[in-house]
């Protein structure tokens, strides 16, 4: 992503924790919750040696969708970020994708969703839609152009589209369960405390599907080229699978698919 580029930001959350900055001629104004913040988190664990007989070990986590911002979209009407400040630089620090104003990060999952997408884009369109940027205003300003021209150019505020159907993608639930379980052979006639441990282990031992975020929070301006990855795409099992967690080089795969583990210690 472009690191001028505030949509090519990866970490959701207030300025004093991410970096680079939302708005950097005012580095504190963007203060919100941070890309781990989730309504509901359950975490358990623990372990436990049956008497000759097998350790058995777990440990889970279930969380609720995780936040993220809105973006407008840097690309713009013409797909590329060529005079996106005219557009999307709604704070006037020459970056362009900013956070949607009115907003903080973290809204989306929280203040926004799925549910009432397509009402906050309506609003946007009807109060922010075909302003001036700081960009802008600095062209009408010198005399350069005026209001009338710049909105004929497209150098303004673009409007958002709305999703299509009645259900905006979001952010999906976590969910991971691991289980293991070794039956430790004492070598007491090696030495005291000797033990031959075979094992076995299970990541997602319920094969639950998990997906990384479904896009970056930006939101289009236009219906036209890809829209699977959008918040204002569709919502279709094709643009969520994009995103699923798939099985790794190694078998420990936070969120991938269920794996099994063998395992064998020597405890001495």
């Amino acid at each position: 992503a472009n690191p001028a580029t505030n949509a090519g930001n990866s970490g959701v959350g207030d300025q004093f924790f991410s970096s680079p900055s939302y708005d950097y001629d005012s580095p504190t104004t963007s203060i919100g919750r941070s890309g781990l913040d989730h309504t509901h988190e359950l975490s358990f664990g623990g372990s436990a040696t049956l008497k000759y007989g097998p350790q058995i070990g777990i440990i889970g986590h279930f969380f609720s969708a995780a936040a993220t911002n809105l973006y407008l979209d840097s690309g713009g009407t013409s797909g590329s970020g060529t005079g996106g400040i005219f557009q999307t630089d709604v704070t006037g620090d020459g970056t362009t994708g900013d956070i949607i104003p009115g907003t903080n990060p973290g809204w989306y999952m929280h203040e926004v969703n799925g549910k009432n997408l397509n009402n906050f884009i309506a609003n946007y369109n009807a109060t922010q839609a075909g302003q001036l940027t700081p960009a802008g205003k600095a062209l009408v300003s010198a005399g350069l152009f005026s209001q009338q021209q710049l909105v004929a150019l497209q150098a303004t505020q673009q409007p958002i589209a709305a999703f299509p159907g009645t259900h905006a993608p979001e952010e999906a639930f976590y969910r991971n369960l691991d289980i293991s379980i070794a039956y430790p052979i004492h070598l007491s006639r090696l030495r005291e405390g000797v033990a031959l441990v075979p094992g076995i282990a299970f990541y997602n031992v319920g094969n639950f599907s998990n997906f990384k975020d479904y896009t970056d929070g930006t939101l289009s301006n236009t219906t036209t080229g890809p829209s699977e990855g959008l918040l204002n795409g569709p919502n279709t099992f094709a643009g969520h699978d994009q995103n699923r967690v798939q099985r790794g080089s190694g078998t420990s795969d936070i969120g991938g698919p269920r794996t099994a583990e063998f395992q064998l210690k020597l405890d001495f």
